[in-house]
């Protein structure tokens, strides 16, 4: 009697209750093999791979471009500002107005 009642914890198909979770066990899943190698899925497989492989190139590309283009317009910017800041300089060293020269100061007598 004692027997039984260890087979009947231990059977998933006697004792669902006694194992949580045993309800969602399908024995059909138990007879499909592990690992799948045909060649099939081999390509399948790959064809994957080189679809990543490549999206991944594609994302660098974009991102590469984007910071070609900022640089550029950055350059770009730098440069049209600096020649303007140099227009101004030209244009405020020709209106400044003369200034005196100061005649050197006299040596006082002792």
């Amino acid at each position: 009697m004692r027997s039984g009642r260890l087979t009947n914890l231990f059977s998933p198909l006697q004792a669902g209750s006694a194992i949580k979770g045993i309800e969602n066990y399908n024995l059909r899943d138990w007879k499909k093999p592990l690992v799948e190698n045909s060649k099939d899925t081999a390509r399948a497989r790959a064809d994957l791979r080189f679809k990543k492989q490549e999206e991944a190139a594609t994302v660098r590309q974009k991102a590469m471009a984007e910071y070609v283009a900022e640089s550029d317009a950055r350059q770009i910017k730098t440069n049209k500002l600096r020649a303007l800041r140099l227009a101004k300089e030209a244009e405020d060293l020709a209106n400044a107005p003369a200034v005196p020269a100061k005649k050197p100061a006299r040596a006082k007598k002792k």
